[in-house]
């Protein structure tokens, strides 16, 4: 009876410490965000300030351009 009870004592507290462990998973359906790992956003960063780029390098080229107001 001790056996047993000593080993559910070591399993309810190796699932506690596997359970503490694990800080993120990323669900294969869900997008990049905000809150997502630095090493996920890191593709989507540099598209968007690759876009910003283009986009003030033709502001900036074009005066009759207007600037989006949500930028």
């Amino acid at each position: 009876m001790r056996v047993v009870a000593l080993a559910c004592t070591l399993l309810l507290v190796l699932a506690s410490a596997v359970e503490g462990a694990v800080t993120y998973v990323k669900p294969n359906w869900q997008p990049v965000s905000e809150w997502s790992p630095a090493s996920d956003r890191a593709a989507a960063a540099s598209a968007h300030s690759a876009a910003m780029k283009k986009y003030s390098d033709l502001l900036e080229a074009n005066p009759r351009m207007k600037p989006c107001v949500y930028c």
